[in-house]
């Protein structure tokens, strides 16, 4: 099964050190603050840009989503398929 743009992106965020303090306030590598935007429902996300067979892709990775593949890793993508 191909891994979706989606998914790709929450993975590579993380494994770029893309990460979330308890306190909710998303963090890079070097522990600096990254800009969050709210989607039209409500949720934080930033936007990350990657490379995926040549092209450069963007996607929204929703930081709650980060913070619980932080916590739980791909037994937490499995359960949201």
């Amino acid at each position: 099964m191909k891994t979706s743009a989606q998914t790709l992106a929450l993975k590579k965020a993380h494994r770029k050190g893309y990460h979330v303090t308890k306190s909710g306030i998303l963090l890079d590598k070097n522990g600096d603050a990254v800009k969050t935007s709210i989607s039209k429902d409500g949720y934080k996300y930033f936007t990350f840009k990657f490379v995926r067979s040549g092209e450069e892709i963007y996607r929204q990775v929703h930081v709650h989503r980060l913070q619980a593949y932080g916590k739980y890793g791909d037994s937490f993508i499995k359960k949201t398929l």
